[in-house]
């Protein structure tokens, strides 16, 4: 008896299955070197040790620009022959399009602000932009990470 690939594919497949283990995309995360992992953990223990009211003066904050248009892969399920049916097509413009950016801040007791950045920022702006949100939240005795 001749055993066909396509059989033997979708019986792998189906045994993966059964284990709960599907084929997803793999996440995207920055490589770390030894010494990033080092460093990462040296400085948790050296923080850790620190009064627990510690963490309540520190602002953390982080920038972000949310693109309109996505270039990430979308994958659908569609029957055959509907591979161009409206619901199935994901949309595409040249180059990335528009965009928005923000800088989000929060603080251990949820104070949180976002704040609009303009499109291209530099050293004078950012300093504007936190001058503008952060002080909403900011008191004196407060660290901004």
């Amino acid at each position: 008896m001749e055993i066909k690939s396509a059989d033997l594919i979708n019986t792998v497949k189906r045994i993966l299955r059964n284990y709960k283990l599907f084929g997803q995309i793999a996440v995207k995360k920055p490589m770390l070197s030894g010494r990033h992992i080092h460093n990462r953990i040296e400085w948790c223990k050296s923080y850790g040790q620190l009064l627990p009211s510690f963490g309540k003066d520190i602002i953390f904050s982080d920038e972000y620009r949310v693109k309109i248009y996505s270039r990430k892969r979308e994958y659908v399920h569609r029957p055959l022959w509907s591979r161009y049916g409206e619901k199935y097509i994901t949309k595409t413009v040249k180059y990335d399009g528009k965009s928005l950016m923000v800088l989000s801040a929060i603080k251990e007791d949820s104070n949180r602000i976002l704040i609009r950045c303009p499109d291209w920022i530099n050293s004078v702006e950012y300093e504007d932009v936190l001058k503008r949100g952060l002080l909403q939240i900011y008191e004196e005795h407060n660290i901004f990470q």
